[in-house]
């Protein structure tokens, strides 16, 4: 089954109550839950428009690799769909995006857990026919949150690529009609009797400008038919 990778997103940060985006995203690392006595979020926004309106779908995952868990908390991350326009420098927990009222996806952290990803399947369809606008995905902590309970994720700004945040779609590989090509080379030999009425050579088929040429034959004198050996030779192509 043929994948699509996308990473890294186009903007991806931690946001807490003070803190906005656009001071976060050069971090390289994402928040979320409860540290000390701050509470955080993340938002990521990843760029779909290279996925074709048309590609077969099967299923699509937001993807993150765990930077710290705490083993001692137990951790059920939630994902929602942003649904309104955002601007990253004012964004923050007194002034978030609109989301969507329920999370699209969740998903249970273990204790030894590598990584985190989420099945976005049916919203990543919604974005490739435009039924939904992407605004991109605010990932919270399932409540309630308790002190210290947070997983810190690898940002797109952290120094090594391998561990970006990123987006796989799986997908039906597109039917491909056969190409039916017909050799470029004319070779064809007829042997053919004579009359005193014309008669004609199979017509050739050599693309357009020679396309259905044949050679036209009778007796040079009446009543005196014979025998001919035609071969014809030549390239259907320049």
């Amino acid at each position: 089954m043929p994948s699509k990778y996308i990473k890294p997103p186009l903007i991806d940060a931690y946001i807490t109550r003070h803190q906005t985006a656009a001071k976060t995203r050069k971090g390289g690392y994402l928040l979320i839950g409860k540290h000390t006595n701050s509470c955080f979020e993340s938002i990521a926004l990843w760029d779909l428009t290279s996925v074709p309106y048309d590609l077969d779908i099967i299923s699509a995952t937001a993807n993150f690799f765990i930077a710290h868990n705490n083993p001692l908390c137990s951790k059920v991350i939630e994902a929602y769909s942003i649904v309104s326009r955002w601007r990253p420098s004012p964004t923050s927990l007194r002034h978030p995006p609109l989301t969507s009222p329920n999370p699209i996806a969740t998903a249970a952290i273990s204790d030894t857990a590598e990584q985190l990803s989420l099945g976005i399947t049916a919203l990543v369809k919604e974005w490739q026919c435009c039924k939904s606008a992407n605004f991109g995905l605010l990932f919270r902590m399932h409540e309630p949150v308790f002190p210290n309970n947070f997983v810190s994720l690898f940002s797109g700004n952290y120094c090594d690529s391998n561990y970006w945040p990123f987006i796989q779609i799986n997908y039906n590989p597109p039917d491909v009609v056969p190409c039916i090509c017909k050799p470029d080379i004319i070779n064809v030999s007829d042997t053919v009797p004579t009359t005193d009425a014309w008669s004609y050579t199979t017509p050739l088929d050599a693309n357009t400008i020679t396309r259905y040429a044949r050679i036209a034959f009778r007796s040079l004198n009446s009543g005196q038919g014979t025998t001919l050996n035609i071969r014809m030779q030549g390239r259907t192509s320049s």
